[in-house]
């Protein structure tokens, strides 16, 4: 007999820690003419000269170089290198830090038959029925996102499952912290055995041929990190973005997913993912961010802790002296956060809840693929990819009948709400605009 999925698992498994030897280096504005060259090159002639730690292992030194979300470096440095940069009034050094994870959680296997797709693009003239047919159709616009770009930031993406075919499907040559060297596609998949599985689900709700609600768009999947055992840390997550941002021409054409989250307690960490995401989504990106799984109310972005609710007049405004845990990138204004919901369209009882969450999309018995056979999954992680298709699929279409305009996050939010089902009592329920009949 099959079992009915078990609730997703939303214990964080690290507190945020300080990485020895792993700094963030930001460069002050205004930056003085040739600078920020002349101090990167002293700091690589100086990594160069004091290459091993204290401690015996080896130190790479500057291993990303940031231009487009900010100005500045990251890398593994030794102390005395640190310490001289310090010296720099000109610079910023910030501590990087272990994010702990929240939201990958486990699968199991159960015959099911989908109904996401369809409860997303139903018919609104018809009634709420409770107890929905075995068969179900998706209706959705011919373009179904075609020439939007969806990434994928999540443990990797395994494209040669029926869902996701190679030719819109990429998993990008980038790993926790650098693009790494690779000889064929084969050998790039090899390498993100381990985490692919998550991304892979991801992907397959956003934009697989039959299971995803943008099924013409292009997706591109990043390893952020490897869900099964390695925690991202702040210079991941802004590595990530610095090399969406200088791979992608058109920003307004794509739509980031991140069906997961990180708990920030400390400023450094804080600091350097909002600033990240700030200058993505200012530069024209549309993110989106699941809630995650906690069984919380967040208010203000924050996570309702000891039974103290730490208010806030915005999803990041919030009192440094109280040092909540945050969750990240969920918590950020200028983010389109998802929350997940039930059959009866109710919040499923795992999902985060509260006014920092934008909009509500079904994320029970959402069909899995990849390693498992029919089976569901369940979790925000798969209510968030179901906007971002939907998002895509609204950007392809402004694309088309409006050529040239370039929508903001704003505007997309606002889309999603006017098309969005509003049920007596409950949330908005997320709706791909499909004509009424």
């Amino acid at each position: 007999m099959s079992s009915a999925p078990a609730p997703p698992d939303h214990t964080p498994v690290s507190a945020d820690k300080v990485i020895p030897y792993s700094f963030m280096v930001n460069y002050k504005e205004p930056i003085p003419t040739g600078f920020q060259a002349e101090f990167l090159a002293k700091i690589k002639t100086m990594c160069s000269q004091h290459s091993t730690a204290p401690t015996g292992e080896k130190l790479p030194g500057v291993t990303v170089e940031f231009n487009e979300i900010f100005k500045g470096f990251g890398g593994q440095f030794h102390p005395d290198v640190v310490a001289e940069m310090r010296k720099e009034e000109r610079v910023e050094v910030i501590q990087d830090g272990l994010l702990e994870i929240f939201n990958f959680g486990p699968y199991v296997d159960q015959d099911t038959t989908s109904w996401a797709l369809a409860e997303i693009s139903k018919d609104l003239t018809m009634p709420f029925d409770p107890k929905p047919p075995q068969k179900f159709k998706y209706h959705r616009s011919s373009l179904a996102g075609e020439g939007i770009t969806i990434w994928i930031l999540d443990g990797g993406c395994n494209n040669v499952v029926n869902e996701l075919d190679a030719s819109r499907v990429a998993q990008e040559p980038w790993d926790s912290g650098a693009v790494i060297v690779h000889n064929t596609t084969d050998e790039l998949v090899d390498l993100f055995s381990k985490g692919k599985v998550h991304g892979t689900n991801v992907a397959a709700t956003a934009a697989g041929l039959t299971l995803g609600a943008a099924p013409k768009a292009k997706v591109r999947a990043i390893r952020l990190a490897d869900p099964v055992g390695m925690l991202p840390t702040a210079l991941h997550v802004s590595g990530a973005l610095e090399y969406i941002v200088t791979e992608e021409k058109d920003p307004h054409l794509c739509v980031i997913n991140c069906s997961w989250g990180v708990l920030s307690s400390k400023g450094f960490t804080r600091a350097s993912i909002k600033r990240s995401i700030d200058a993505v989504v200012s530069k024209g990106f549309t993110f989106v961010a699941a809630a995650g799984n906690g069984e919380k109310k967040m208010v203000g972005g924050v996570e309702k802790m000891v039974g103290i609710e730490i208010q806030a007049t915005t999803k990041n405004e919030i009192s440094d002296s109280t040092n909540p845990k945050i969750l990240f990138p969920a918590s950020q204004n200028n983010v389109i956060t998802v929350g997940a919901l039930n059959k009866d369209h109710k919040p499923a009882e795992w999902s985060n809840f509260g006014t920092p969450v934008d909009i509500w999309a079904p994320g029970t018995e959402i069909p899995s693929v990849g390693s498992f056979s029919a089976g569901v999954t369940q979790g925000t992680s798969f209510a968030a990819p179901l906007v971002s298709g939907v998002i895509a699929c609204i950007l392809a279409e402004k694309a088309r009948d409006e050529p040239g305009h370039k929508m903001t996050t704003q505007e997309v939010k606002t889309q999603l709400l006017d098309w969005g089902v509003k049920f007596s009592g409950n949330p908005t329920l997320l709706h791909n605009g499909r004509p009424l009949l």
